[in-house]
């Protein structure tokens, strides 16, 4: 399977990160960098502190990579959670949260399937 492939598969912007990246094997390049970004975790964590401070830069990172890589499931919910989170506040942040847990795993499962070699065309 392609990369074009994968991205389908988790409802990605194929078309839009091709467009801004230029080229299959940048956007393969970034695409390799995201289960190892830290700003899932860093969410998660400063969630379960009650740091809503953390927990807002930490969405609004997460939802940048999933706009610039057109990680779009992703960036849809980190958009929801950065917001709610923008006002200080953490009500109703659980969730929201779910969805991005969703999105993450759906979108890391899919990226270490084909960067183990089952999704490269």
């Amino acid at each position: 399977m392609t990369t074009e492939n994968c991205y389908a598969r988790i409802g990605g912007d194929w078309d839009g990160v091709l467009s801004r990246l230029g080229s299959e094997a940048r956007v393969s390049r970034f695409l390799r960098m995201v289960p190892g970004d830290a700003s899932f975790q860093t969410l998660s964590d400063a969630l379960a502190r009650g740091d809503v401070n953390t927990a807002f830069r930490a969405a609004h990172s997460l939802k940048g990579l999933a706009l610039n890589l057109g990680l779009t499931p992703l960036a849809v919910s980190a958009g929801s959670l950065t917001e709610l989170l923008r006002s200080g506040q953490d009500q109703g942040a659980d969730g929201l949260f779910q969805e991005v847990r969703d999105s993450y795993d759906i979108i890391v499962a899919a990226i270490l399937e084909w960067e183990g070699g089952s999704c490269h065309g």
